[in-house]
């Protein structure tokens, strides 16, 4: 008898994930979650959340943590 649990249910759709190929860097990382939204629900989910997070903030946070280093510094 085989009796799936949420998390053994979770711990294959990660182990599948993770087996996959790896994505071409020209393609869309979006695109390639929408795709795969089914089998990977919840993993899609927290695609959409963490890919949509801008690029534009890294610089200004590096910039903010060189100050904040600095002011402890003296």
């Amino acid at each position: 008898m085989n009796i799936e649990t949420p998390i053994s249910s979770a711990l294959i759709k990660v182990k599948q994930y993770v087996e996959l190929f790896y994505l071409k860097q020209k393609l869309n990382p979006i695109e390639f979650w929408k795709n795969r939204k089914k089998v990977y629900s919840g993993l899609y989910e927290m695609s959409l959340k963490y890919l949509n997070i801008s690029a534009i903030l890294v610089p200004s946070e590096r910039v903010f943590s060189r100050l904040v280093c600095n002011q402890r510094r003296k």
